[in-house]
C-alpha cells in the first residue's frame, strides 16, 4: 500500500475504517476466474471423498444420482438432443472425468464433441414392453461411472410411441448435487423452449465455472479464516461427543434397509405452525425430534448427527451446476429428563453456531479430527445423518410437454418424493431423509441392516412418532 493511500486512509473516521476493511475482505472472498486456465485444477475436497469410494470399489453405483421423466406430448427430439449438449457444454463440470497424480486428483476437462446421448426405440408392445423398459432404466441407474474415461452425466432418450418418450439422466455425484438439479431442470427448460422455436436461449452467462470453485477452495484451506473455523470445530465437537451410537465388538459390513416416515397433512401443518410461534425453522424441530428419539433409544446422553447443507455459500455459485454440497456435524447433548422444549432451545444455539463456520469442508475436518477415518468400516465420529431436503427442484417445463415422474421398481418411495434418487452412503448406522410433499412430511429411515433389524428400526420410527405427538398435543 503506497504512502498516500495510507494517509488517506488515516484521515477516514473508525466507522469509514471498518466499513472499508469488510468491504475489502467481501472483495478477497469473491470467487472469481482462476489465474490460468490452461492448467489442470485440483478436485475439489468433495470430489477426492467421492474419488476415493470410487477408487476402493469401481464397480459401485452407490453415488449416482438419477431421474426419470415421462414426456406426453409432440416432443422435438433434435432440441432436446441439443439443449442437453447445451448444457454439458455451458456447465464445465459436466464435461469432467478425473486423473490421480501421485497423491493428487486432478480434473480434466473433456472435449464436448465426444459427447453421446442414447436414443432407443421400443417396438409396440403392451404391458411386456413397460417392463423391459424399467429394466433398461434399472440398469442405467445401476451402471457405474468411470471416472477416469466417461462423462459423468449419462442420458437416455426412450422413444415408447409417437408422442410419449421417457428421458432417463444419471449422474455422478462428483458433479452434480440436489441443488443441481433445480439449476439444470430450470435451464434444460428454457434451451429447449428456445431450441425448439429457433431462438437463442435467454441464460445469463456465468462468470465463473466449477474449477474456478475447486481453485477458491484450495486457497481458502490455507487462509486465516479456515484455521478458526476449523479450531471453532475441534473446541466444538470434544471427545466426549465421540460417541457410536451402537456398540458393536466387530465392524460390519454395510447394507441398507428403511422404514418409510409419513406424518400425515394435519401434524405436518401443526408442526409448521409451533415452529413459526417458537421462531424457529422446520429443520430445528424436526432435528429435536430426532435426537430425542436417538437418545431415548439407545440411552445415549452425548452424540454427534451429521446434516448436509447446500454449501451454496457465494452469490456466484448459486447458479452452477457442480457437486457443493457440505455436511456440518452437531453435537447433541440430552439430560436425563430434558423436555422437548429444552431440546429445541440446545438444538437452536447448536445450529445458529454451526451455520456460521460451515465453509470448512468435512473431508478436510474428519481427517485432521481422525486421520484414520478414511479406512473405517464405521465413522468413529459420527453414524447418524438427518437431512431435511428443501434445496429448489427446479421447473421442468417443455411448454405442451406433459412431465411426470417414473415409477422405479426398486427405488424407496423417497424418489417420489425428491425427484433425484441417491441411496444413503456407507459408514452410517442410521439416516432419517425428510422432505415436503403435498403439505405432509415425508421421507425415510435408512438403517445399516447389519447393525439395526427392521424391530429395532420399526421401534426407533414409533418413538420418533411420539415425540411429534407429545409436541403438538
Amino acid at each position: 500500500m503506497n504512502e498516500q493511500l495510507t494517509q488517506r486512509i488515516g484521515k477516514l473516521s473508525k466507522q469509514q475504517q471498518e466499513l472499508l476493511a469488510l468491504l475489502l475482505n467481501n472483495q478477497s472472498n469473491e470467487i472469481t476466474e482462476r489465474p490460468s486456465k490452461n492448467t489442470l485444477i485440483s478436485a475439489s475436497s468433495s470430489q477426492k471423498r467421492l474419488w476415493r469410494m470410487y477408487k476402493d470399489n469401481p464397480n459401485s453405483a452407490i453415488t449416482n444420482m438419477s431421474v426419470a421423466l415421462r414426456l406426453k406430448g409432440v416432443l422435438q427430439v433434435n432440441a432436446l438432443v441439443e439443449a442437453i449438449k447445451y448444457l454439458v457444454n455451458r456447465h464445465e463440470v459436466l464435461k469432467v472425468s478425473f486423473k490421480e497424480e501421485g497423491e493428487e486428483v486432478l480434473q480434466v476437462i473433456k472435449d464436448i464433441t465426444h459427447y453421446k446421448i442414447s436414443i432407443l426405440e421400443q417396438a409396440d408392445n403392451a404391458f411386456e414392453r413397460e417392463e423391459q423398459i424399467l429394466d433398461y432404466i434399472e440398469r442405467e441407474i445401476k451402471t457405474p461411472f468411470n471416472l477416469e474415461k466417461d462423462f459423468l452425466l449419462r442420458p437416455s432418450l426412450i422413444k415408447l410411441r409417437e408422442n410419449e418418450h421417457i428421458l432417463v439422466l444419471v449422474m455422478h455425484h462428483s458433479v452434480f448435487d440436489g441443488w443441481s438439479g433445480g439449476v439444470f431442470f430450470n435451464e434444460l427448460s428454457e434451451v429447449y423452449k428456445s431450441l425448439a422455436a429457433n431462438r437463442e436461449p435467454k441464460l445469463p452467462p456465468l462468470a465463473i465455472q466449477y474449477d474456478d470453485y475447486s481453485y477458491w477452495e484450495r486457497q481458502y484451506l490455507t487462509s486465516k479464516e479456515s484455521n478458526e473455523e476449523y479450531n471453532f470445530w475441534k473446541e466444538t465437537l470434544g471427545n466426549e461427543y465421540f460417541n457410536y451410537l451402537l456398540e458393536t465388538e466387530t465392524e460390519k459390513e454395510f447394507s441398507v434397509d428403511f422404514e418409510v416416515i409419513n406424518i400425515n397433512n394435519a401434524d405436518s401443518l401443526k408442526l409448521k405452525k409451533l415452529s413459526n410461534q417458537k421462531q424457529i425453522s422446520l429443520f430445528m424441530t424436526l432435528f429435536s425430534l430426532y435426537s430425542l428419539s436417538l437418545s431415548k433409544y439407545f440411552g445415549k446422553d452425548k452424540f454427534i448427527i451429521g446434516t448436509p447443507v447446500a454449501g451454496r455459500i457465494k452469490d456466484e455459485i448459486e447458479n452452477l451446476v457442480g457437486m457443493f454440497v457440505n455436511t456440518i456435524l452437531l453435537n447433541v447433548s440430552i439430560n436425563n429428563g430434558d423436555s422437548i422444549d429444552e431440546v429445541i432451545e440446545k438444538t437452536k444455539n447448536t445450529v445458529s453456531k454451526a451455520l456460521d463456520h460451515q465453509t470448512f469442508p468435512i473431508e478436510d475436518l474428519l481427517e485432521k479430527l481422525s486421520p484414520n477415518s478414511g479406512q473405517a468400516k464405521r465413522s468413529p465420529i459420527f453414524q447418524t445423518v438427518f437431512a431435511l431436503q428443501n434445496a429448489p427442484s427446479g421447473n421442468i417445463d417443455f411448454g405442451d410437454i406433459e412431465v411426470s415422474l417414473v415409477k422405479l421398481k426398486d427405488a424407496p418411495p423417497l424418489h417420489q418424493l425428491l425427484e433425484f434418487y441417491s441411496p444413503v452412503k456407507k459408514k452410517l448406522d442410521i439416516s432419517l431423509v425428510l422432505g415436503e410433499k403435498n403439505g405432509e412430511i415425508v421421507g425415510l429411515l435408512e438403517y445399516n441392516k447389519n447393525l439395526i433389524d427392521q424391530n429395532e428400526a420399526q421401534q426407533i420410527k414409533q418413538i420418533f412418532y411420539k415425540q411429534i405427538k407429545e409436541l403438538i398435543k
